[in-house]
């Protein structure tokens, strides 16, 4: 077992604490700053949104909402890909991890085509949500936008999830940093107008985020294909151990549900919101 170097003057006990508190910053850092970029981009499109017009703005909280939730949901589902990733990584099964990120990816998808069917109802998932006239019609079509985003997004934060199970938080990092720079200029252009492109309001920040989304999946998964020790976690080889999906799928059941639960809870307030009208939401 790996013990700290202690210094002159110091106990094995500080040597310890030190080494425990220094990884735990070296890891917990990267990782709050790329769950923060995930609500940041949602914070963003707001805000920019809210300078285009009032309605618009309750367009956008309104079918927005409703995806963040699918999201979420499905987020928790998918925890076990970080959870059987480190365990197989701190016991030196290195062929694991990549097994572990292998299977979740048809899961993923699976998932996320899920979402997208749910948010492709718009208006009427809508309506049945008690959003009624302009606010159904607005806050569907945002919602239909969105869902295009819901895969992608699956897909970047298990692979993300994959890359923190292997102590490598940082790349994650960086993609959400720059996926947020990118998200404001896309939001400029969709929300505003610019040349030939027409204002779209709350549906243009959902097309921006839609297509950082993308662009976030690919990168990642371009990232970790390419590895350089790839090979050491065999990332291309089929999985050795196709059973362990079913233990992957269970970890992330009761983790997917509580994620729904707390998310719902939000969610709910933005469509009471809504029942009360444009100016409310």
């Amino acid at each position: 077992m790996y013990e700290a170097p202690i210094r002159p003057g110091e106990t094995w006990f500080a040597a310890r604490l030190r080494r425990h508190l220094g990884e735990l910053i070296r890891l917990a850092v990267p990782t709050i700053i790329s769950r923060l970029g995930v609500l940041m981009i949602a914070q963003v499109d707001a805000v920019m949104v809210g300078h285009a017009a009032t309605a618009e703005l309750a367009y956008l909280n309104i079918g927005n909402a409703v995806v963040i939730n699918i999201i979420v949901a499905c987020m928790g589902l998918l925890l076990g890909t970080l959870v059987m990733t480190s365990n197989a990584f701190g016991a030196g099964d290195y062929r694991a991890c990549g097994a572990a990120w292998r299977r979740s990816l048809p899961m993923a998808v699976g998932l996320g085509l899920i979402g997208l069917t749910i948010a492709w109802q718009g208006r009427d998932l809508m309506a049945l949500l008690g959003q009624t006239g302009s606010l159904a019609a607005g806050s569907g079509d945002v919602a239909r936008i969105m869902g295009i985003g819901v895969l992608p997004v699956l897909i970047f934060l298990t692979t993300n999830f994959f890359l923190e199970g292997l102590r490598r938080p940082l790349p994650g990092m960086v993609l959400m940093v720059l996926a947020n720079v990118l998200n404001v200029g896309f939001n400029w252009v969709f929300i505003y107008g610019a040349g030939p492109l027409p204002a779209m309001g709350a549906e243009g920040a959902a097309w921006a985020t839609t297509i950082v989304r993308w662009a976030l999946a690919v990168s990642i998964v371009a990232y970790v294909w390419w590895l350089p020790d790839r090979d050491r976690f065999a990332l291309r080889a089929p999985d050795p151990d196709p059973a362990a999906g079913k233990t992957q799928r269970r970890i992330g059941y009761a983790t997917g549900i509580g994620m729904a639960a707390e998310s719902a809870a939000f969610t709910a307030m933005i469509l009471f919101a809504g029942w009360l009208g444009e100016l409310s939401a």
